[in-house]
C-alpha cells in the first residue's frame, strides 16, 4: 500500500514561528521533539513538515486513522544516509528502495529525506520526501 501527502512549507514555517512549542507537543512524539528542538528555525520547519507529511501519508497508506489516534502517537525517524542512494547505510528494505527510486524519477527531483514511519497499532512504513517549490511531497510505502 502507498500513501501520499503534500505539505505547504510556508504554512509550516508560520506554525513553527507562532506555535513552535504547542505544535511540537501535538504533532511530534517525545523523541522527535528532542531531535527537532535542537535544530535551527529553517531546519526545524523542514523536519516538522517531513514528520507531519510522513504521518499523513502513512495514515493514507493504511486507509484509516485508528480510534483516539493523535500525531504524537507515531514517529518519523529520518535516515540521512538513505537520501542520495536509498540502498546506502541504514537504508530501507528492497521494496522501499525501488519505491524511492521511482518517486525520485516521477518527480524529477532529488529525495531530500527518507526514513521509517509508524506507531502502534499499525505496521510501520518507509517514507520519502521531495521539495517542489514551496511544497514538500511525502510518500509512504508499507
Amino acid at each position: 500500500m502507498i500513501g501520499v501527502d503534500v505539505v505547504g512549507l510556508d504554512r509550516i514555517e508560520r506554525i513553527e514561528r507562532e506555535y513552535r512549542r504547542s505544535a511540537h507537543e501535538r504533532l511530534l512524539d517525545p523523541g522527535e521533539r528532542e531531535r527537532v528542538g535542537r535544530l535551527g528555525p529553517g531546519e526545524s520547519a523542514f523536519a516538522l513538515a517531513a514528520a507531519l507529511g510522513a504521518k499523513e501519508a502513512w495514515l493514507k497508506a493504511h486507509g484509516r486513522r485508528p480510534p483516539d489516534w493523535a500525531f504524537a502517537d507515531a514517529r518519523y525517524e529520518p535516515r540521512r544516509d538513505a537520501c542520495g542512494d536509498p540502498r546506502g547505510g541504514d537504508g530501507p528494505p528492497e521494496a522501499a528502495a525501488w519505491f524511492i527510486d521511482r518517486f525520485r524519477a516521477d518527480l524529477g527531483t532529488p529525495v531530500e529525506a527518507s526514513g521509517r514511519v509508524g506507531g502502534a497499532p499499525m505496521a510501520d512504513g518507509w517514507a520519502c520526501h521531495a521539495r517542489l517549490g514551496r511544497w514538500l511531497v511525502a510518500a509512504v510505502i508499507l
